[in-house]
């Protein structure tokens, strides 16, 4: 039986409370030494957020009171993502300037785009894959420039706006839409590129897109709350907007040009329950631009105050899919433009 959403939330704040520094040592210290510390570590494993709480471990003078074979796990771990994170650097310095030299505009997206700003090692914030964004129009050329490095591509039009290409350890997922087609209310790839700004890294979106792309993009494809959504997005989420707070009305603007309004809103109610949503005017004036219709709203956060994608995800993914997500858009003729881009899919 699924343990009840105040089990679950708690679980999570715990989490994530000391992935951002925020726990006591007595607190730190019980979490992972009480009878389930180490399903407690394989959660924290599961989320990315191992290399957070090994460092908030160390800073309080803990880590040679754990249990030796409980240290080595972080400790292992540790050495894996400094390791992949310096394949990875090294990766996106290659790439980027190959892209660059061959006129191909281009932005990082997710954790590679932020963890230098954010994370200090920034291998703490470990990341599966490179996530690279071009304008539909140089999706081909920017295959090539993969192809003569080394890549090859190993899911060929498994997806409609984004493709992996895998170089021994190194996967680099090339998209050419932030969704599928037709989720948002128009292409929006070109846009978010034509703002990007000039990063440690390389190119990044600029930082109302980066806010408004942390609240959409894992809403729609992770089912906001659910066991695919990975916690070390939600550390992102919180540091970004502390260490560069961003123009709220802008994020506001771009999030309802996307006509995924309601997404944002689910999202934000999430990051209520993990007491990570920032205070102030802008963001709740932004809550307020994308909140749904009184209906809508109750639907909405039925699914996420009773952790239905969480309980459901790998068991009911169609109606997930559908009773959840299609809710997320905001007009009737958005939700028609999904459904019809679906449907043509599913033809093809």
């Amino acid at each position: 039986m699924a343990p009840p959403p105040s089990a679950v939330w708690d679980r999570h704040r715990l989490a994530v409370a000391g992935a951002l520094g925020q726990l006591p040592a007595s607190a730190l210290e019980a979490a992972l030494t009480s009878p389930d510390a180490e399903g407690f570590v394989d959660f924290l494993l599961a989320h990315g957020l191992t290399g957070f709480w090994w460092q908030a471990l160390v800073a309080h003078g803990l880590a040679a009171g754990l249990p030796p074979a409980r240290v080595q796990r972080f400790k292992a771990q540790q050495q894996a993502d400094a390791a992949q994170y310096l394949l990875q650097s090294h990766a996106l310095r290659r790439i980027g300037e190959a892209f660059d030299q061959a006129g191909i505009d281009h932005a990082v997206l997710k954790g590679c785009a932020v963890r230098e700003l954010l994370h200090d090692p920034p291998h703490q914030r470990s990341a599966t894959d490179i996530d690279i964004l071009v304008r539909p129009a140089q999706r081909a050329r920017a295959a090539d420039v993969l192809a003569g490095l080394g890549y090859r591509c190993i899911d060929e039009g498994a997806s409609a706006h984004e493709a992996t290409w895998r170089r021994g350890r190194l996967d680099i997922d090339l998209h050419w839409d932030i969704l599928a087609p037709g989720r948002t209310r128009s292409a929006v790839a070109d846009a978010l590129v034509d703002r990007r700004v000039r990063a440690s890294m390389g190119w990044r979106l600029d930082d109302a897109d980066t806010v408004a792309f942390m609240l959409i993009h894992p809403a729609v494809t992770k089912y906001v709350c659910s066991p695919h959504v990975g916690l070390n997005r939600v550390v992102d989420f919180s540091r970004f907007v502390q260490v560069r707070p961003p123009d709220w009305t802008t994020v506001a603007d771009r999030v309802q040009a996307t006509g995924l309004a309601p997404a944002a809103w689910t999202m934000a109610r999430w990051l209520r329950h993990l007491g990570v949503w920032p205070v102030g005017p802008g963001p709740e004036q932004a809550l307020d631009r994308w909140a749904p219709g009184a209906g809508r709203r109750r639907w909405l956060g039925l699914w996420v105050d009773r952790d239905w994608p969480g309980r459901w995800t790998g068991r009911h993914d169609t109606w997930v899919a559908v009773g959840f997500t299609l809710a997320f858009h905001e007009r009737p003729g958005d939700l028609a433009r999904a459904l019809a881009a679906r449907l043509r899919r599913g033809r093809a």
